[in-house]
C-alpha cells in the first residue's frame, strides 16, 4: 500500500459479544461460545455451531419481510450485519451516507444485499460507490485494497466502510461441510466448527484525519494478497501473502498475530510455512490469537472480527503491536495486513 489507512471506528457482533467492546474483551479473555443447534448431523447428533440466539438479533425490517423473497440465510445475515453497522455510524457519523465494501460468502450474497442492508440498519449506503466481495474468508483484504484506491483518488471519498458478514446457521451449508468431511462432530478431527459474525471498520486517510482533527484507533500500513493454487506447495500462498505484507519491512518485529486458524490441519500447515518463510520479521515470544477457536469459523466475517478486535486491543494497549492479521478463502485466496496502534 502506498499510504497507511486510518481505522476510525469499529462495529462488531459475534457469538461472544453483541458490540465491539464486548466482543474484543471476550476474545482477549478467551471466552468461547459454541452451542448445540436444532440441526442434526449424519449420526443424528446436534450440530455444534458458534451462533447467536435468534432473540439477540434485531427483527427483520417489516418492509423487507413483506417482500417475501428473502431466503432465511440472507435474512439472517442482514440481521447480523445491521447492529455492527449502526454501532459504527453512531455519534459523529450518524446520518452519513458512505461507500461500503463488504466481504461475503461465495455465491450467497449479491449486490442487492447492500441496499437491503441500508434498509435493515436504517443507515445511508452510497450504492454506486459500494461493492460486494463474495470470495469468502480472505475477501476483506480485497475490500481494503479497493477502499484504499477509492480514498486516495481526489474527490472520490473521505471515508469508506469495510467489513464482512457470514453465517453457517443453515442446513445446506452445514450438510456441505459434513459431506466434504470438514464438519467437526465429536472427538479429535481434522475439521472445523462453523460460526457466524459481522464486523465493520471505518477507514480514512492521514490527510482527512488531520483536516478534521480525528484520532485513529489504529493504522493499516500494508496489505498482501496471493493465491494458493494446485501448482504451489501447500502453504506457499499464505507465505507469499505474508511476505508481500512485510515486503517493505517493519520498523520493529511483529509481536502479535490474529490468525485465521480454524481447526483444520491445512490452515495450521499453511501458517507454519508462512511463519518459517518470514521468521526474521517476528518477535520472540510471539502471541498468536485464533478467534475461530472461540466463535467458530465465521467465514468471510472472521477476518473483519480479527481486524476489529486487534484494533481495539491495540488502542487499549492490551495487545503488543505491530500486529499481523491473516485469513484464507476456500477458493485459494490468501490475505494479510499489518496493523499499528494509533498515535
Amino acid at each position: 500500500m502506498s499510504e497507511a489507512l486510518a481505522v476510525l471506528r469499529v462495529g462488531m457482533t459475534c457469538p461472544v459479544g453483541l458490540d465491539a467492546p464486548q466482543t474484543t474483551a471476550a476474545i482477549r479473555a478467551g471466552v468461547a461460545r459454541k452451542l448445540e443447534t436444532s440441526m442434526l448431523d449424519a449420526r443424528l447428533a446436534p450440530v455444534i455451531l458458534g451462533h447467536l440466539a435468534d432473540e439477540l438479533l434485531p427483527p427483520l425490517d417489516p418492509s423487507l419481510a413483506a417482500r417475501g423473497r428473502l431466503d432465511p440465510l440472507e435474512a439472517r445475515m442482514l440481521r447480523l450485519a445491521s447492529g455492527p453497522l449502526r454501532e459504527l455510524l453512531s455519534k459523529q457519523f450518524s446520518g452519513a451516507t458512505l461507500p461500503v465494501h463488504l466481504a461475503a460468502p461465495q455465491g450467497l450474497v449479491s449486490e442487492r444485499f447492500l441496499p437491503e442492508l441500508a434498509r435493515q440498519a436504517g443507515v445511508g449506503i452510497e450504492p454506486s460507490a459500494s461493492r460486494v466481495f463474495a470470495g469468502g474468508g480472505a475477501s476483506l483484504f480485497e475490500a481494503i485494497i479497493a477502499a484504499r484506491d477509492q480514498l486516495l483518488i481526489p474527490g472520490r471519498a473521505k471515508f469508506v466502510i469495510v467489513g464482512g458478514v457470514d453465517s453457517y446457521f443453515d442446513a445446506d451449508r452445514v450438510e456441505a461441510l459434513e459431506r466434504d468431511g470438514r464438519l467437526r462432530t465429536s472427538g479429535p478431527q481434522d475439521a472445523l466448527t462453523p460460526g457466524e459474525a459481522a464486523a465493520f471498520v471505518l477507514l480514512s486517510t492521514h490527510a482527512v484525519c488531520r483536516r478534521h482533527s480525528l484520532a485513529p484507533l489504529a493504522w493499516i500500513t500494508t496489505v498482501g494478497l496471493a493465491m494458493q493454487t494446485e501448482q504451489l506447495l501447500l502453504g506457499e500462498g499464505l507465505a507469499n501473502a505474508v511476505s508481500a505484507t512485510l515486503a517493505h519491512g517493519s520498523p520493529e518485529p511483529i509481536r502479535s498475530v490474529m490468525a485465521g486458524l480454524n481447526g483444520e490441519s491445512k490452515a495450521a500447515r499453511e501458517w507454519g510455512v508462512a511463519l518459517l518463510r518470514n521468521r526474521e520479521h517476528f518477535a520472540e515470544p510471539l502471541r498468536v490469537q485464533p478467534p475461530a477457536e472461540l466463535i467458530g469459523d465465521a467465514g468471510a466475517a472472521l477476518a473483519p472480527v480479527m481486524l476489529g478486535a486487534a484494533t481495539l486491543q491495540l488502542r487499549a494497549r492490551k495487545l503488543a503491536g505491530p500486529t499481523l492479521v491473516w485469513a484464507r478463502s476456500d477458493a485459494g485466496l490468501r490475505g494479510a495486513l499489518l496493523l499499528f496502534a494509533g498515535a
